[in-house]
């Protein structure tokens, strides 16, 4: 956990260091989700044009910051739970959602290296993680 906080603020550090705008973080989880879904988009779109590496950096520590800011959150349909579920499911939310912040440090980190070749299994492991997240904590 200590790695992980360490490369979060180093993050952080280095977007404000570099002049990279800041994201701008949601109130609500709908809207920080919808934010690292936007980011995740525009990664799979430009990651692999050399062109747009700085692009793609940025996004990727967006969405690092914004997976962060989720563990902040709960989910409307956990709330909504009685307490005895409640607490559970909470756990099992700021586990998926701490998993997601993990494998998003490690899309970043490839982005940063050049390793352009690692990011295609990445990004389907996000996205296979916002798909479960979908499933369990989104009324259909």
């Amino acid at each position: 956990m200590k790695t992980f906080l360490m490369i979060v603020l180093t993050t952080l550090f280095a977007s404000a260091s570099f002049g990279q705008a800041p994201v701008t973080l949601p109130e609500t989880l709908q809207g920080t989700m919808e934010a690292m879904g936007d980011n995740l988009k525009l990664i799979g779109i430009q990651f692999a044009n050399p062109v747009l590496k700085d692009s793609s950096v940025n996004a990727a520590s967006n969405l690092v910051i914004l997976t962060v800011h989720a563990q902040t959150k709960v989910p409307t349909l956990v709330t909504e739970m009685d307490p005895e579920v409640q607490a559970g499911m909470i756990a099992k939310y700021k586990s998926m959602i701490s998993q997601t912040s993990i494998v998003s440090v490690k899309l970043l980190a490839a982005l940063q290296a050049g390793q352009n070749d690692l990011v295609p299994a990445l990004l389907t492991e996000l996205k296979a993680l916002r798909k479960d997240g979908h499933l369990e904590f989104t009324e259909e």
